[in-house]
């Protein structure tokens, strides 16, 4: 699992990359400081 995070100005978004066998899921979560 690779997780890596980037902040826009007033809002930041987290990446989350799972890797399972030959299947790659990506989720990525937005929220509001």
């Amino acid at each position: 699992m690779i997780t890596y995070g980037t902040q826009h100005s007033s809002h930041v978004c987290i990446d989350t990359l799972y890797v399972t066998g030959f299947h790659k899921h990506k989720n990525t979560s937005c929220f509001i400081l």
